[in-house]
């Protein structure tokens, strides 16, 4: 008989289908009769919202149908009572749903349904059949006000009934009612009663009685808790009597059983007591077991070892590293009996280690970067400044104003780029300013950025708690808010499906090392926590995250694997600090934390018309090697209304200088492979004391660019160029 796998699997996939959908049926059921409360919610409450919702689905069902048979044969008063109740039913529905106020409602709703009841027994109702409804009441009542109030409202809505039947035959508008159907409503009502109080009577015993019991069974629990701890500090007194020695001093047998071994092992291995170590080898707290072998050959060869290096493990796993001095134990024969010797922690010296050669590293990838960063500057001035004299020229209407501006926007983003490795190479960071991270927060999460980001994640959520009363900082807001953005690109991706984002900011005061920093400098900063709800980061993974290129996305898809590296530049340049926590499964959380500056926000400034910069037709000389670059600044300046010359060397511009003058200078920084802008700008004040200059760089205001300034070129532009920082810069200068 042959089996066909693929139709073999049509069955369970129908089946585990119809049982997705039942859950589903199920939990909405839950939730319309829990009004939305969950399953663990506490159960007195459930019970009572519960019964509720079924009195107002049962009562509705009976009211529409009753009053709409009651319309039907014309009697309009008991029709009209009847939905008028059923509407006040909807409304306690909603309203239950919305307040969870199960009390009021169920308060305020037996005296409105006793005064119902007793309506339909005064009215009567079809063939003097209304009074039916009147036995629920008792059962109503008491389930829902307990005992005592439920039996008190029954008895009062008894006591209407008995005047309805007393006085009915007086009055005509009153509903009369034989004799004996009297005679047996009256006990039965009170029987009913009477059950439905001794069953809620019995469950309000029986929860009690739980309750006592949960009690002492907390209180046992407790107990027990206090008792672990005293024996956990009895413990705790008892490893306090240690060996002088801070290293691990122990004695093993030939086959690795430890004989004997010191107080300072227990937390050396990270066991609870010389007792649990006994129990186990020596062997068996190496990281590999064939190291114990070497170790041997070595002991064996040489009758000794000293400071012999081994990687061992803690009882939790985790890596030590150490040295290992051991001597051989001999009887009276000289047969070596056992191992005598020392074991010594070297794992925070051996952290030290790599963390400098990561700095080392770090600094290599950024000089790396830098130099290409400032290549990548001259190549994109082209892509990003001649656009700007392009739609100067290209009327509002013209097809090619969305190309140039496409041109524009490309070379945004890859400047953007750049940016990053400017920040890698740690002489990214731009011109500081006063700042506030809450503003920051708020810009990104309004930016098209943070949308697509949403766009790509709609199951991630993202909340914020921001400190109304935040602090400021001083810091460049390019950075910072690529440090936010990076961030929370990266809680979104460890996030598979669906899961929260928390953004939140707060002013601490620190006087004590972050983790991963040895010493911080104490004071006042201000903090942005960012945590997420994915897949969390492995202890692997952790000592790499802040590398430069080192991703788990796929590379050209999701990231540069520049984000982190340019988060842990940044916040350096910042003086800031960085604490990253992170449990496989559960989740990540990044908290920053900067310095607080006590200086005011600088005024938000508004782009400026061209007519505000223009110039006067002033002497303008440009200095620098990229021929690209000289042609740029001198059409954007002759645009601008000076009179520009260009010079490809600052050996050539001090030569032209002793010839010629010029108003003012720029001067490029960097300039292979002669002298560079500081160097020039020196030689010329020689020729011309007084010389008014700009300086112009791809990378930002380094140790040269601040002793340029000092000598009188005060302004700075960074590159590539646009019109309006150009025609500022140059105005400016010239106007002091």
């Amino acid at each position: 008989m042959n089996f066909d796998p693929v139709n073999m699997s049509e069955p369970l996939d129908e089946n585990h289908t119809k049982s997705i959908m039942t859950d589903k049926i199920k939990q909405r059921f839950w939730n319309i009769f829990s009004s939305g409360l969950p399953v663990d919610y506490d159960l007195e409450a459930l019970r009572k919202i519960f019964l509720l919702n079924l009195i107002f689905f049962l009562g509705s069902f009976f009211l529409i149908l009753l009053g709409t048979i009651e319309l039907i044969l014309q009697d309009y008063l008991l029709g009209i009572v009847n939905l008028s109740f059923f509407l006040l039913l909807v409304w306690f529905f909603f309203y239950l749903r919305k307040t969870k106020n199960y009390n009021s409602i169920s308060l305020v709703g037996s005296a409105i349904t006793g005064l119902f009841y007793f309506f339909l027994i005064a009215y009567g109702g079809i063939g003097n059949t209304a009074y039916m409804w009147s036995f629920t009441y008792p059962l109503i009542t008491i389930f829902l006000l307990g005992a005592r109030k439920g039996t008190f409202f029954s008895l009062i809505l008894l006591v209407m009934v008995c005047i309805v039947f007393v006085s009915g035959e007086k009055f005509e508008f009153i509903a009369t009612y034989d004799f004996y159907l009297k005679l047996r409503f009256i006990p039965t009502y009170l029987t009913i009663s009477l059950l439905a109080f001794v069953m809620e009577k019995t469950r309000s015993i029986f929860r009690e009685r739980l309750e006592s019991a949960k009690f002492k069974i907390e209180k046992t629990v407790r107990e027990l808790e206090q008792a672990n701890e005293s024996i956990r500090e009895s413990e705790a007194k008892y490893r306090t009597f240690f060996n002088t020695s801070k290293d691990c001093v122990y004695i093993s047998s030939l086959d690795g059983r430890v004989l004997d071994i010191n107080d300072a092992a227990v937390d050396f291995f990270g066991y609870d007591s010389k007792e649990e170590l006994w129990k186990i080898k020596i062997q068996d707290l190496y990281e590999k077991p064939e190291d114990r072998e070497n170790y041997i050959n070595v002991l064996r060869k040489q009758g000794y070892a000293r400071e012999y290096p081994v990687n061992m493990r803690k009882k939790d796993g985790s890596l030590l590293h150490a040295l290992i001095t051991t001597v051989p134990k001999k009887d009276i024969n000289g047969t070596i009996n056992a191992f005598q010797g020392t074991i010594r922690d070297i794992t925070e010296k051996k952290v030290m280690v790599e963390q400098l050669r990561q700095a080392q590293k770090m600094e290599a990838l950024g000089n790396l970067a830098g130099g290409v960063a400032h290549d990548l500057n001259n190549v994109l001035s082209g892509i990003v400044g001649y656009p700007d004299l392009l739609l100067l020229k290209l009327s509002e209407n013209s097809p090619l104003r969305k190309t140039v501006l496409s041109i524009k926007e490309s070379g945004r983003k890859a400047g953007a780029i750049v940016q990053d490795l400017l920040t890698l190479a740690r002489v990214g960071v731009a011109t500081y300013e006063v700042l506030n991270l809450n503003t920051v927060i708020s810009e990104y999460l309004e930016s098209p950025e943070y949308k697509m980001l949403k766009s790509f994640y709609p199951g991630v959520e993202v909340k914020t708690c921001l400190d109304d009363g935040l602090m400021n900082i001083s810091g460049s807001p390019i950075h910072i808010l690529k440090v936010v953005m990076n961030l929370v690109s990266n809680s979104a991706e460890a996030i598979s499906t669906e899961g929260k984002i928390s953004i939140s900011t707060h002013n601490r005061y620190i006087d004590s090392p972050i983790c991963g920093s040895k010493n911080v400098d104490e004071g006042d900063y201000v903090s942005l926590t960012v945590s997420d709800s994915g897949d969390g980061i492995s202890s692997e993974d952790m000592e790499r995250i802040f590398e430069p290129f080192y991703t788990k996305k796929k590379m050209g898809k999701s990231g540069t694997g520049l984000g982190m590296a340019v988060v842990w530049g940044t916040v350096k340049d910042h003086k800031g600090y960085i604490d990253v926590q992170s449990t496989e499964g559960i989740g990540s959380s990044f908290t920053l934390s900067f310095p607080v500056t006590k200086k005011e926000l600088a005024r938000v400034q508004i782009g400026l018309p061209i007519k505000d910069y223009m110039g006067n037709g002033q002497s303008v000389l440009v200095v620098d090697d990229v021929e690209m670059q000289r042609e740029l600044a001198s059409e954007m300046l002759t645009i601008l209304g000076y009179s520009v010359s260009a010079i490809a060397s600052g050996e050539e511009a001090i030569i032209y200088m002793q010839n010629h003058t010029a108003d003012i200078l720029i001067l490029d920084m960097i300039m292979a492979p002669g002298i560079d802008g500081l160097e020039t700008y020196k030689k010329i004040l020689e020729i011309n004391p007084g010389q008014k200059a700009i300086i112009a760089s791809g990378y930002s205001e380094t140790d040269n660019v601040h002793a340029a300034q000092k000598l009188g070129a005060k302004q700075y532009i960074k590159k590539p160029y646009t019109l309006e920082n150009m025609g500022l810069a140059v105005k400016q200068e010239l106007n002091k």
